[in-house]
């Protein structure tokens, strides 16, 4: 599991996202299908989007959880930049 991967698991487990696992399995094949993210703004751009919707489909259910998540949104993207 890439350090990328682990931080949005490590994140998701910590916030009580039941799927958290599954969540960053998807993570790790849009991390691979888009390997410059860190410096393309069109991969960037891709990658947020999908990984924002594997997310939501995977915690739809629970309003709670995505207000929870909602807030800490930037924390993650402030992680992965590292």
């Amino acid at each position: 599991m890439s350090p990328d991967v682990f931080t949005i698991y490590w994140i998701l487990k910590n916030e009580k996202i039941e799927q958290a696992e599954d969540i960053a399995r998807q993570a790790e094949k849009l991390f691979n299908e888009y390997p410059h993210w860190k410096i393309s703004e069109e991969q960037e751009r891709e990658l947020k989007k999908k990984l924002y919707k594997i997310i939501m489909q995977a915690i739809r259910n629970s309003s709670k959880q995505i207000t929870d998540l909602g807030k800490n949104s930037n924390h993650i993207k402030r992680e992965l930049m590292k």
